[in-house]
């Protein structure tokens, strides 16, 4: 049968009710299903037709005591064609700009409901935003927050070598004949790194009459002085006197000995130190450059917000921003 009102092909979970018989009012009147009180409806669940029309916005329903009232008097004589309670409600499409912000409940939309790829840099708001502003961690770590940043920044890193002076205490012991002593051990194997300069302080009297020098040769036989580098100063056994070696980056492996006295020494291992210093080069917030042959120098290269401090601590490179 035709009416008047909606549609009812878009309706979701539908239940059908009793009729109601009309007394000339308004109202209340019992919503039942079977003879049994409906006390799960509600003004929006219902709808509910009368001599053929869909009535809508023209009454109330009471849920806890399952009563229906209209706005009106109904009739008597007027028929109710029938009443439809539905569970999910009514299954329309909203139409184009019908759903305000109003209409969203708090936080109603969820992380679950938001696609991925889906908001784009035009959607973010601009207010209260200043340049050089970037999107950070708070430091809670719980939370995303504004924070500043300055201009990008090229981090250069240079690991490199740096040669220190270091000083070797010579005494000569008698061990089987006279033998020198380095820092009290006879005859001690000594380690020489490239670059490092050695002092051999012979300032203790029983340094008296031996020269300490080098050779590539141990106890310099056949004879083979070394000297490159090597200087001397005072007499041995006085105060002030060593002999002092700035290793060469060639130098081979090395043996010390006194130009008196045969058998006294021992060997001088010469060896390519590790790096032990870090330089970090910056382009200084884009005021400098960094020419290409610095740049090809580089040990290794990070890209990133300027403003970051670095330090060593236990072997490890320790950024600070």
């Amino acid at each position: 049968m035709a009416y008047i009102g909606k549609g009812l092909d878009n309706l979701g979970d539908v239940q059908t009710l009793d009729n109601i018989t009309f007394n000339n009012g308004a109202g209340p009147y019992n919503l039942q299903q079977g003879g049994v009180q409906v006390t799960n409806a509600d003004t929006d669940s219902i709808l509910i037709s009368i001599d053929g029309v869909v009535q809508g916005g023209n009454y109330t329903v009471n849920s806890s005591a399952g009563q229906i009232t209209f706005d009106f008097s109904v009739s008597s004589s007027s028929t109710c064609d029938w009443i439809k309670l539905y569970g999910t409600g009514v299954q329309l499409t909203p139409k184009d700009n019908s759903v305000t912000t109003a209409k969203l409940a708090a936080s109603a939309v969820t992380e679950p409901k938001i696609a991925s790829g889906s908001i784009t840099p035009a959607k973010f708001s601009t207010s209260g935003v200043a340049a050089g502003n970037v999107i950070k961690v708070n430091d809670a770590g719980n939370a995303w927050e504004l924070g500043n940043a300055s201009s990008a920044e090229v981090y250069g890193f240079e690991t490199f070598f740096t040669a220190s002076t270091l000083v070797r205490t010579v005494t000569v012991v008698s061990s089987g004949g006279n033998k020198y002593a380095i820092d009290g051990v006879t005859q001690d194997t000594v380690e020489l790194l490239k670059g490092n300069t050695y002092k051999f302080d012979q300032s203790d009297s029983s340094n008296s009459g031996h020269p300490l020098v080098f050779s590539t040769n141990a106890n310099n036989s056949p004879s083979a002085p070394y000297t490159t580098g090597v200087t001397t100063s005072g007499t041995p056994g006085s105060a002030g006197a060593y002999t002092q070696i700035v290793v060469a980056s060639d130098a081979p492996t090395l043996y010390y000995y006194c130009s008196n006295h045969s058998n006294m020494g021992g060997t001088a291992n010469v060896s390519t130190p590790a790096d032990n210093t870090l330089r970090v080069i910056t382009t200084n917030q884009g005021q400098d450059n960094i020419s290409a042959s610095t740049y090809t120098n580089f040990s290794d290269v990070l890209y990133a917000a300027s403003g970051f401090t670095w330090s060593i601590s236990n072997g490890e490179l320790i950024a600070t921003i």
